[in-house]
């Protein structure tokens, strides 16, 4: 059985995704990526739990949990412009981490649906 559990998606995420503010790190990651296994788990009705998650759903997690991490940066605001005199950075919507939440997402939902999901079949009249 797999050692992996949310702190590993955290760290995981925090290695691919640069400049992540301290305010979503750490703790708000891996209450994102409890999100995303709950996610997970509603989509696969597989339970996932939050320690000792298989390696099947391990990389999943961490691209969804990445692209949360993104839209989080976005939303707080930590994708902005700053300049030192002459040199200036523009960053913000349409920026590199809009793309790259959007890639991870769609990543990230290619493998749920590899995952499979569970369905229900129901046989009337015998």
């Amino acid at each position: 059985m797999s050692n992996y559990n949310l702190g590993s998606v955290a760290a995981d995420v925090l290695e691919l995704v640069q400049d992540v503010p301290s305010s979503i790190s750490g703790a708000p990651t891996e209450r994102m990526a409890w999100r995303v296994v709950q996610k997970m788990e509603n989509y696969t009705g597989q339970a996932i739990g939050s320690t000792a998650i298989a390696d099947r759903y391990q990389q999943a997690l961490v691209d969804l949990t990445a692209a949360a991490v993104l839209i989080a940066m976005e939303t707080q605001g930590s994708d902005n412009s700053y300049s030192l005199g002459p040199f200036s950075v523009t960053k913000g919507q349409g920026s590199s981490s809009s793309s790259a939440a959007a890639k991870f997402e769609d990543r990230g939902m290619e493998g749920l649906q590899l995952l499979g999901r569970r369905v229900s079949v129901f046989k009337a009249n015998g």
